[in-house]
């Protein structure tokens, strides 16, 4: 039995929605640092992939990232 390299196609797709997420997450990070300015909050101090951890508690944003007290409805 032989084995098949990888459909090209499928690897791209894969690549493609990876890139796709981080460019999501960055986008959420850099939203909460707007966010954070323009309530006169402090910067947030998490990771740019924190930012996906947003999606994960849309109440209290700031924890995600690293603002606690950061209002989510700014």
């Amino acid at each position: 039995m032989q084995n098949r390299p990888p459909n090209d196609f499928t690897v791209s797709l894969a690549l493609g929605g990876l890139a796709a997420t981080a460019a999501f997450a960055l986008l959420l990070r850099y939203t909460g640092n707007v966010a954070a300015f323009l309530s006169r909050s402090p910067a947030p101090t998490g990771s740019p992939v924190s930012g996906l951890g947003v999606l994960a508690s849309p109440t209290d944003p700031g924890k995600a990232i690293g603002a606690p007290g950061l209002n989510p409805y700014l």
